[in-house]
């Protein structure tokens, strides 16, 4: 009994741990679940609406539709299920955890698309030494690639970086899924899709690929979230 002890599988486990006081209290990582979107929480209203649940009323709807499509009227009532209900979207929505900013940031555009320039009050992880709060990636870093993020959206030549104060520690067998939040109202910037395995790097700094390029301020306010993380298994 006791070498099976010994040799128990543990169990998956994941941490997010802040470098600087508060961070963790005041923004900290939240469940996707906990997200609130206004359009999914409009939506499910509308599904559970008396007249869209009701038996009799959705047969009569049917009848209806029947008769109008054989005698050629249009109008008919639709019946359909919204989206929203659909598993493969609820499952991508509600799983993993999102990572919202830990400070104000002010991004300032030229309008020429190349650079930015930034304005934040917080600096973090002072006490080990690091950096700035805000760093760039030259265009030759992105070439070819930062384009195809969203091929309807302009993007800045410079790439902006966040070295942010959390750290992330987890199972060996777990790594991650980087990803945009799915179905979510964003349209300044996109984080790029990626695997981040905490056994290679325990730090965690976020690149945005920054969409407004014409001449401007903009404020991306603490708690904003700005990406969200699936775990999965390392053997996949």
């Amino acid at each position: 009994m006791g070498l099976m002890k010994l040799f128990k599988k543990k169990k998956p486990w994941i941490r997010f741990y802040s470098l600087d006081a508060g961070v963790a209290d005041l923004h900290p990582w939240f469940p996707a679940r906990k997200l609130h979107r206004k359009w999914r929480t409009d939506a499910i209203k509308q599904q559970k609406d008396p007249d869209n649940r009701c038996p009799y009323l959705r047969v009569q709807k049917l009848w209806q539709r029947m008769e109008d499509e054989l005698s050629g009227r249009q109008g008919s009532p639709e019946l359909y299920s919204h989206a929203v209900t659909c598993p493969a979207l609820t499952g991508i929505m509600d799983t993993g955890w999102v990572l919202p900013c830990p400070a104000d940031i002010l991004i300032k555009t030229d309008g020429t698309g190349v650079n930015f320039e930034w304005i934040s009050q917080m600096q973090f992880c002072r006490k080990v030494g690091a950096g700035k709060y805000v760093k760039a990636h030259i265009p030759e870093q992105t070439d070819g690639m930062r384009h195809l993020i969203d091929q309807q959206k302009d993007v800045l030549d410079w790439t902006v970086k966040l070295e942010l104060p959390w750290r992330v520690q987890a199972h060996p067998d777990i790594v991650f899924i980087q990803m945009p939040i799915p179905y979510w109202d964003e349209d300044r910037f996109t984080p790029p899709v990626g695997i981040v395995d905490p056994a290679y790097s325990y730090e965690i700094n976020l690149q945005l690929f920054w969409h407004k390029t014409e001449e401007g301020e903009y404020l991306i306010k603490s708690g904003t979230p700005l990406c969200q993380w699936v775990p999965v298994h390392r053997d996949f």
